[in-house]
């Protein structure tokens, strides 16, 4: 009985010997070559790879429809899923038509969807949401759109260029339908022309705003504040980009401030300097919502596609660990859509085709136009020809 004993003793000594040296070697292993798993990259993507995506764009951008009803021009999205359907729908998006670049057709106007692809407007909204009577010389546009827990807030800039006034200003609603009376945030008053293109990050209870000061496209003008009240503001702190060495000359136009996993990310159309095309889009990351670093350089104009000219303001949005990247672009002729990007992170970013119906320039259009002429004229020469032949 004594030596049964001891021989199991010996094998379960044996067994346990063998599981530590396996896990020892296994220690070794993880060690040595970390998975994916192991090793955090964030939304950037893994940068020792390099900086910049390389998957093309999409051909066809989404097909939005707007309230301008001979073009559907779409640009400036700002994108919220909510997968409890708070406000009846999953996907929300805030945008402006901006048809041809015409001011007066930059309203904010609101579409949503069930899957993130396909958008409608929903029952029972008219668009736009502002901006049905558009005084002259004024328009609206650079729309933000959150919850605060119990409502959704739509923010919005009004501008006068000829006098060169803005003002920053707000509505809410409880139900995407109904909506409260315009709220004044922050007014130049008799003179200043800013407050363009903000993005607000609404954060325990607080409200992070940025917005631009000026309006000079050629140069940085994005500060930050904060309140919990939008009445009692901090100063305004310069907001900063790093764009390395490679890219130095860019400098932001544009933005998005998302707080994703306790890192703040900011999505950025910068311009080349002193240029007002060829703009691109970078993804930046930063610890302290101010000072953004890491430059990932996501999208570029194409050469022939409906995103020719400069890449615009954009949004993004995370279903089930996928980014979902909502980008608007202008061609050359100043046609403007928004196109679609899906991935883990923006390093792998692949297109997605809308249903837009492609891009088609207008010189395209024109030269088709020209030689349906030359061969409509062409065949009535040949019958009237025929038919004159046939008189004799």
């Amino acid at each position: 009985m004594k030596k049964k004993i001891l021989i199991i003793l010996l094998l379960v000594g044996i067994f346990n010997i063998n599981i530590i040296k396996n896990n020892a070697q296994a220690d070794e292993v993880r060690q040595e070559n970390p998975t994916e798993a192991s090793v955090e990259i964030g939304l950037l993507g893994d940068l020792s790879k390099g900086n910049e995506r390389k998957n093309g764009n999409p051909k066809k951008p989404l097909d939005i429809k707007t309230y301008v009803k001979f073009d559907n021009h779409a640009v400036h999205p700002r994108v919220i899923y909510d997968k409890n359907k708070q406000f009846k729908y999953p996907w929300i998006m805030v945008f402006t038509p901006y048809s041809f670049m015409d001011d007066q057709k930059e309203n904010p106007s609101i579409v949503v969807s069930e899957d993130g692809i396909n958008w409608k407007n929903p029952e029972g909204l008219e668009n736009p949401i502002v901006g049905k009577v558009v005084p002259e010389n004024t328009h609206y546009s650079d729309p933000d759109i959150f919850i605060n827990g119990k409502e959704i807030e739509l923010w919005y800039r009004q501008s006068d260029k000829e006098k060169r006034l803005s003002k920053l200003c707000r509505i809410k609603s409880k139900d995407l339908i109904n909506w409260s009376k315009e709220e004044v945030i922050f007014d130049y008053g008799t003179g200043g022309y800013g407050y363009g293109a903000s993005t607000i990050v609404f954060k325990d209870g607080e409200y992070n705003l940025y917005y631009r000061e000026h309006m000079d496209m050629t140069r940085e003008g994005y500060v930050y504040r904060k309140s919990k009240d939008t009445k009692n503001w901090t100063e305004p702190a310069a907001v900063t980009f790093d764009y390395g060495p490679t890219w130095s000359n860019f400098h932001a136009w544009h933005i998005e401030i998302d707080y994703i996993n306790g890192k703040y990310y900011a999505l950025n159309m910068a311009y080349p300097q002193e240029k007002a095309e060829g703009a691109v889009l970078f993804a930046f990351d930063s610890e302290d919502g101010i000072n953004f670093k890491n430059p990932v350089k996501v999208i570029e104009p194409t050469k022939d596609g409906f995103d020719n000219n400069n890449i615009y303001k954009s949004s993004l949005a995370i279903k089930d660990k996928e980014i979902y990247l909502y980008y608007s672009a202008y061609a050359k002729d100043k046609q403007n859509h928004i196109g679609l990007l899906k991935g883990p992170t923006f390093m792998e970013l692949e297109a997605v085709e809308g249903t837009g119906g492609g891009y088609i320039s207008l010189r395209k259009i024109f030269l088709l136009g020209a030689v349906t002429v030359v061969a409509v004229t062409g065949i009535g020469i040949v019958y009237f020809k025929k038919r004159k032949n046939k008189d004799r």
